[in-house]
């Protein structure tokens, strides 16, 4: 089975009411590990947000493709996607934050198409360019929440491009800064 059908398989599953239970308990930080304590507070935040999830709204839309493929995402589909967990601080949260979200890669594995850059594109026309290498080097994070509360418009959400910036040195160049938009709309594959 396919990456791309593993994902939609998960996001049916989580549309018909299963997918909280089967997330809550999946959960990894940046290094692919979760202490037992951590999991269980997480798996909590985590059911309780995929409880409050919407599906009527479209979040984010993905295109690209030679065929012009375009597939949008309702905050439902989103939270149906594995999540994990990054631990990091930017220049636009005052101490250590936990961002929680799919990883860049797998919502874009949902094109199932190839490419070498990413438009991300914010809610306000902001955009930026980004090599979609950096969605393999690095677990960048569609993050959905901080801290274990969802973001709102107001407060950055309800998408943020997350970079691991505390683990990586290279990172803390203002290119990446650039690149972690808020209010993320759209994402095209170039």
């Amino acid at each position: 089975m396919t990456r791309k059908s593993k994902l939609l398989i998960l996001a049916i599953f989580a549309l018909i009411g299963g997918g909280a239970a089967y997330f809550g308990a999946g959960m990894t930080n940046s290094e692919g590990q979760v202490e037992a304590s951590d999991a269980i507070e997480a798996s909590d935040d985590y059911t309780r947000l995929a409880m409050e999830a919407d599906d009527r709204q479209t979040l984010l839309t993905l295109s690209g493709g030679p065929d012009g493929t375009e597939i949008t995402l309702t905050e439902r589909a989103l939270m149906a996607m594995p999540h994990v967990y990054i631990k990091t601080k930017n220049e636009f949260v005052d101490d250590v934050t936990t961002f929680s979200g799919p990883l860049a890669r797998d919502v874009m594995a949902l094109l199932d198409v190839d490419g070498s850059s990413v438009v991300l594109t914010a809610v306000n026309d902001y955009s930026v360019e980004v090599p979609l290498e950096d969605f393999v080097k690095y677990d960048v994070v569609f993050a959905m929440a901080a801290d274990g509360e969802r973001f709102s418009r107001r407060d950055k959400g309800p998408l943020w491009v997350i970079y691991p910036m505390s683990d990586f040195p290279e990172l803390q160049d203002p290119v990446y800064n650039a690149r972690l938009i808020w209010q993320l709309v759209k994402v095209e594959l170039k």
